[in-house]
């Protein structure tokens, strides 16, 4: 038998937490992890915030409740369940009730039931707001004595938003595109519900490099949806493919929000941002890095291609996979052009790249190639790169 140690195999009082150290801190959230430890400490009861409660309607005569039969001119509220589920992500309570018409009177009779009834802490609309028309949610406001603190802001999507207090009660009045009004949840309103809880930054923020040259009006700050990569030395984003405020579709899979300054116009591929991660599972898992060989020949029909293509082939034949990426100015992905040829030769994935125009997977190819290697191509074996001269 070994011969054991006094005193090993041991947990000694106050080796973990000695006594007057802090258990937790005030304002964390209570995990799993920070409940255990006051389980361990025989704490069975501790101060913390409440909920906060949410009201939430959508406005406007074209909105119906999602599941309803739709008449002509009609569409389905989706700005309610997205904002639902938002505000329930933050840690409120929320009670959404259904959608009212573009009349003042008639939203502020229902906005007053509803605080009456379920006494919430915030009030949120979405629609009835405008630059210069008719604004129906500011004239339901107006009849509900609310005090307004502001009613747009230099941002986009979600120029047109209000903002107001009645007494302790926060209004906000979101735009109707759906984009715009969970980018203008994101800014405003999931910050209030954390403060209101006691907690820190709402989202988790990085930085990370653009794989793609990005343009917006001075004088505007921009939130744009972006999807996330690993690069060769940190995150990576490339702009989604749609960022108009009504967009949804190609909105789905981008798990981050850009946040641009408001004194940028133009930024090139490479330049750093700063990105709020909207969803975990838009952390890319990191990859290892994979060798790149640089195809390089000065003028067109000299052969470089006819070189790729034989050793892909060659390398393929090894079993190894196989991905390129091509540096084009012309027309491509059509049969007998030099993509086609690649995929031919064995590419098990090829990226068309073009600085004068857009491509097959990124958006605008001024892109940098070994995050682009690194964003859709990490689990290659080998890339061949036709075409980059640096």
């Amino acid at each position: 038998l070994h011969t054991v140690a006094s005193g090993s195999q041991c947990c000694l009082a106050g080796s973990d937490l000695a006594q007057g150290d802090l258990a937790l801190p005030g304002g964390c959230l209570l995990d799993p992890g920070r409940l255990a430890l006051l389980g361990a400490l025989g704490v069975s009861q501790v101060p913390v915030a409440r909920r906060p409660r949410v009201l939430l309607m959508a406005t406007g005569p074209e909105v119906v409740t999602a599941g309803s039969p739709l008449e002509h001119g009609q569409i389905w509220d989706a700005n309610s369940v997205a904002l639902c589920a938002l505000a329930t992500e933050a840690g409120a309570e929320v009670t959404a009730i259904p959608p009212s018409g573009d009349d003042a009177p008639r939203i502020a009779q229902a906005l007053e039931a509803a605080c009456v009834e379920h006494q919430p802490d915030f009030v949120v609309t979405t629609g009835g707001i405008c630059d210069g028309g008719y604004d129906a949610v500011e004239g339901a406001l107006t009849q509900l004595e609310v005090e307004t603190v502001f009613r747009r802001l230099a941002i986009h999507p979600g120029k047109p938003v209000r903002f107001g207090r009645r007494g302790a009660v926060l209004f906000f009045g979101l735009p109707d595109n759906p984009l715009a009004a969970q980018t203008t949840f994101e800014v405003l309103v999931r910050p209030a519900l954390r403060v209101f809880q006691g907690l820190g930054a709402a989202r988790l923020r990085v930085p990370a490099r653009l794989t793609t040259s990005f343009s917006k009006r001075r004088e505007i700050t921009c939130f744009t949806r972006g999807d996330l990569g690993i690069g060769r030395t940190g995150f990576v984003v490339t702009p989604a493919d749609g960022h108009r405020s009504g967009v949804l579709g190609s909105n789905v899979k981008a798990g981050a929000l850009m946040n641009i300054p408001d004194d940028t116009e133009q930024l090139e591929a490479g330049a750093t941002v700063m990105v709020d991660i909207l969803r975990p599972d838009a952390v890319p898992a990191p990859r290892p890095r994979v060798p790149v060989v640089a195809v390089c020949a000065s003028g067109s029909d000299s052969g470089k291609t006819l070189w790729v293509c034989a050793l892909i082939a060659a390398l393929s034949r090894r079993g190894l996979r196989v991905g390129s990426v091509k540096h084009t100015h012309r027309d491509f992905d059509i049969p007998g052009k030099d993509s086609s040829r690649h995929r031919d030769a064995g590419a098990r994935r090829v990226i068309l790249s073009a600085s004068n125009g857009r491509s097959v997977l990124i958006p605008e190819a001024e892109t940098i190639l070994e995050d682009l290697v690194c964003a859709e191509l990490g689990d290659m074996d080998i890339v061949l790169a036709e075409g980059f001269r640096s």
